[in-house]
């Protein structure tokens, strides 16, 4: 397995956008989400960081939401010269702030978070694509969803 991970990429960076679905208190709310991440081997696991943000804005109500998210996972993961799959498990925290009328409020929520990706080396420059779907669990009853895709560079 060690000698799988090492002959393929070393690692992968960049930048992805997709749907998230957040579980509010009542229904998960869809909210677009950009974020960025960073792969790298560490003996024989995979280590991956995330940081995401997304946002709700509903002007009739007078409601903005801000949320941030960062997780880092230890994986597995395997490929060749043109593909890596992983998926990986860790701890995450959620992070959200904004205003509903003329209050404000900031609430942080560890978290536990799941994630596989396929990433996917697009010709002879550095440059990598990636699918993502993952799950976010801030409790018994907020799992939360998204799935990305993204662009960047493999090394």
């Amino acid at each position: 397995m060690i000698a799988l991970l090492t002959a393929a990429w070393a690692g992968s960076a960049g930048l992805y956008g997709g749907p998230l679905a957040y579980r509010g208190p009542v229904r998960h709310d869809l909210r677009p989400a950009f974020g960025v991440w960073g792969r790298a081997p560490v003996g024989p696991l995979q280590l991956t960081g995330e940081l995401l943000g997304a946002w709700r804005s509903r002007a009739s109500l007078e409601h903005r939401v801000i949320l941030g998210r960062a997780s880092v996972l230890a994986g597995v993961g395997t490929g060749g010269e043109r593909a890596h799959v992983g998926i990986g498990l860790g701890p995450a925290l959620v992070v959200r702030t904004g205003s509903a009328g003329p209050y404000a409020f900031t609430a942080f929520s560890p978290a536990v978070r799941a994630a596989t990706h396929f990433d996917l080396h697009l010709g002879r420059l550095p440059l990598a694509a990636r699918y993502q779907l993952g799950t976010t669990v801030r409790a018994a009853r907020a799992w939360d969803f998204d799935v990305a895709i993204g662009l960047g560079a493999w090394w």
